[in-house]
């Protein structure tokens, strides 16, 4: 286990670059390529320091090829910042560039992260004249290598007992570059399989398990939304969702097989959801 940073080290160089539900993430100087994200303070204190040392030290358990597919694919909690012996956050890697493009709407540019959202949504985005983006263009047989892709990162945190929890168009991240490639961040809403949460355990609207009824979220719960990622982004559907309990897809682009059609269906029900190893294989198939 890291030593933990003592939060006077770095307060005085903080810079802030962005902010989510649960709190901000600023830069500092004596960070190098790492960042700080800071619980707000209600957040905090509702925060688990066991559950973030756990997640902090399963990367332990990983073997050399899954550290190297992890680090390159997540934005792991590596030390905990603590504030005279109290939680206050943590340190963790920051977003590589090559998950950010140029973006320009109107007069108005910037650079944003590649939300799986510019999946699911990409026909809208290339129909809109208005829009001018650097926003890779992505094929269908794209869109299912970066499925393939998240798919083999579900299967492996599902393989150490970790729960992934709030899966969004916002927390899910893509690049082409040097070649397609899905980055999970928010990563301290995972937890490991038991008692205690990092952060407060939510459901992102439209992402939401419906089957869940109220218990906790949990494997079977992640791949639901495994499903609606794939859905959204091969069928390039938007936010639609199939219903049950017949849960009619859109018709297949070319390049799809039934095999998945009926993946994405058994995974939207409400028992007997196949597991994120089957995704993995079924799609390595596909992919091959």
């Amino acid at each position: 286990m890291p030593t933990p940073i003592d939060y006077r080290s770095i307060s005085s160089q903080l810079q802030e670059i962005g902010r989510g539900g649960e709190g901000v993430v600023y830069s500092a100087a004596n960070l190098g390529s790492r960042v700080y994200k800071e619980f707000f303070a209600t957040s905090r204190s509702m925060s688990d320091q066991v559950a973030l040392e756990g997640l902090i030290e399963l990367q332990n358990q990983w073997t050399e090829e899954e550290r190297v597919w992890l680090t390159q694919r997540t934005v792991w909690p590596e030390t905990l910042v603590l504030d005279q012996g109290q939680l206050k956050g943590f340190i963790m890697p920051s977003i590589e560039q090559r998950y950010f493009r140029k973006h320009v709407i109107g007069q108005n540019q910037k650079t944003i992260p590649c939300e799986w959202n510019y999946l699911s949504f990409r026909e809208k985005l290339l129909s809109n004249p208005k829009v001018v983006s650097e926003i890779p263009r992505v094929s269908t047989v794209d869109a299912i290598a970066l499925v393939h892709d998240l798919s083999k990162t579900f299967k492996l945190l599902h393989k150490y007992g970790v729960i992934i929890g709030d899966v969004s168009g916002k927390n899910l991240l893509w690049t082409d570059s040097p070649n397609l490639q899905v980055m999970l961040i928010d990563c301290d809403s995972f937890k490991i399989a038991g008692p205690g949460d990092v952060a407060w355990p939510k459901q992102s609207p439209d992402w939401e398990d419906p089957f869940l009824n109220g218990k906790p979220n949990s494997q079977e719960s992640d791949i639901y939304k495994l499903a609606l990622a794939a859905y959204r982004s091969v069928w390039a559907v938007g936010a639609d969702r199939p219903q049950p309990p017949d849960f009619l897809l859109a018709p297949q682009p070319r390049g799809v097989t039934d095999e998945l059609a009926s993946l994405i269906k058994r995974s939207l029900g409400e028992t007997s959801r196949p597991t994120a190893e089957e995704w993995e294989n079924v799609l390595a198939v596909m992919a091959a």
